[in-house]
């Protein structure tokens, strides 16, 4: 396992995965269930009869849980006909950037760069391009879940009392915060990671997120007919008290929730997964770093032994263009990256 600092800023983060050894939480209760039987996928989705919503879990950067979600849509898409994608991956600002985007009128360059992407959401866009192919090739409407990222990140620092009229504009109204069990396991996450925090705001920030993206949820149920699949991480669907209870609070509706390998516990969903890991594609990485909101978009430091330092790149140079892509921004270099294939040259 690697983690990296520049001038104090965490700027690489990785765990390496194996095949051996056993992840092993001390603090878990133990638990044994009794497995009659495995279920395909198939059978899985024949479970949906008379339910209108589902919750897929995710890893955000495992290929194989969204492999297992585009699966899953399809079968779901083939059985019920008329369905929505809702996606925490997109914010709710950006709506009218993915109607166009399914009905033809952008195409998928533009989605990602109107949508800010690659500067709200980060992980590789391989990971979930397939769905969105998916949906658009079949005018399935996807839905922008999430609260703006600058409303959540101003409420972790001071609280929904610190936010505007304006702010709240596209965030929850209504907040329940009586759910102990919710407070006790995020309380648990807090203390694991000592910031300067205050944890009520902390609190306050994780339930803005997911009563936002419960809210959106619930707002297309009751206005729509139809399926709506949501596509969140896990941590916001196990236990049913992160997105789904405050769907099912604000709809009285049933629904069917799916997560993927994650420790098996009583009532964590319905069904938990358990993929084969998958190996899929991802984007080039040159190797070089930036300062946060550097205006003329120059390299603070280039990383030993990739693509940018063999390239003869360094610290101040500045990037202005990528193959064809013109750059002005970290988000205009991933997009480019995006769509460049690994091992292929070009000038900078």
């Amino acid at each position: 396992s690697e983690l990296m600092f520049i001038k104090g800023r965490n700027v690489k983060k990785e765990t390496e995965k194996t095949d051996n050894g056993i992840i092993y939480d001390i603090k878990s209760n133990k638990f044994a269930f009794r497995v009659e039987n495995a279920l395909s996928l198939e059978e899985i989705a024949n479970e949906s009869e008379g339910v209108r919503l589902v919750f897929i879990g995710e890893k955000h950067d495992s290929h194989a849980h969204h492999a297992n979600q585009l699966a899953l849509i399809q079968l779901l898409h083939k059985k019920h006909g008329r369905l929505a994608i809702g996606l925490e991956m997109f914010q709710r600002p950006f709506q009218k950037v993915l109607d166009d985007y399914i009905e033809g009128i952008i195409d998928e360059r533009t989605m990602l760069k109107e949508t800010e992407y690659f500067k709200r959401w980060q992980f590789d866009y391989n990971l979930y391009q397939p769905i969105l192919t998916y949906a658009r090739e079949h005018k399935i409407k996807l839905i922008a879940l999430n609260a703006p990222q600058e409303a959540t990140k101003k409420t972790a620092e001071g609280g929904l009392g610190s936010l505007s009229k304006n702010e709240r504009q596209y965030t929850a109204q209504d907040i329940d915060y009586s759910n102990e069990r919710y407070r006790n396991d995020l309380f648990s996450i807090f203390e694991m990671h000592p910031t300067r925090q205050v944890f009520d705001y902390f609190l306050e920030a994780q339930l803005l997120w997911d009563e936002t993206m419960a809210e959106t949820a619930a707002d297309y149920l009751q206005k729509n007919e139809g399926m709506l699949v949501v596509l969140a991480g896990s941590g916001h669907v196990r236990h049913g008290y992160g997105i789904p209870e405050r769907v099912k609070r604000r709809t009285r509706l049933e629904y069917l929730s799916i997560v993927q390998d994650e420790q098996a516990e009583s009532n964590i969903a319905d069904f938990v997964l358990y993929p084969k890991r998958l190996e899929g594609t991802s984007s080039p990485k040159l190797g070089i770093l930036f300062k946060e909101g550097e205006a003329d978009f120059a390299i603070s430091a280039v990383m030993p032994d990739n693509p940018a330092a063999k390239a003869g790149l360094m610290a101040g140079d500045r990037l202005i263009q990528l193959g064809f892509f013109k750059l002005s921004s970290l988000q205009d270099l991933k997009i480019a990256l995006f769509y460049m294939q690994k091992g292929s040259v070009t000038e900078v």
